[in-house]
């Protein structure tokens, strides 16, 4: 019998080691707010964009696509964006809000610090350390 309990022991230590005690969703993966918002169905991961795009401050798509500003799009409850767009539940500085982001820097589009040659980067996301998107999302190439 103590054989069987000091097997039984070993295996339970190796469980916890293995699975670990950290609290769910501890993940290392760099989230938006809009994945806390488990009523949205999102088409994509809003984690992600493209670099190319410049995405609109009034509804929070890409600007100048089909879905920019579409009149008959849903507006979410919770930040008044377009419903599953990039900017959807992104908690953005109140000083940047309606203002149109660029998705290659970060940083508001057409100001002076947007793109940046000499800007530092972000290590966690890629964009300009510091920028409004800094760490709210990742840029595909990083």
């Amino acid at each position: 019998m103590s054989r069987f309990f000091s097997l039984a022991t070993a295996v339970a230590i190796v469980a916890i080691v293995s699975w670990g005690c950290a609290k769910q969703g501890a993940a290392t993966k760099a989230t938006t707010q809009s994945d806390e918002h488990v009523d949205h169905d999102y088409p994509h991961d809003t984690t992600t964009i493209n670099v190319a795009a410049t995405l609109c401050g009034k509804c929070g798509t890409e600007k100048g696509s089909d879905a920019c500003c579409a009149a008959d799009a849903e507006k979410c409850a919770s930040c008044g964006l377009t419903k599953g767009s990039i900017l959807c539940c992104v908690e953005l500085d109140p000083s940047v809000a309606g203002q149109d982001l660029c998705g290659k820097c970060g940083q508001v589009a057409g100001s002076e610090s947007c793109c940046d040659e000499n800007a530092e980067k972000c290590e966690s996301c890629g964009l300009a350390k510091g920028s409004p998107l800094c760490c709210k999302l990742k840029t595909a190439s990083n």
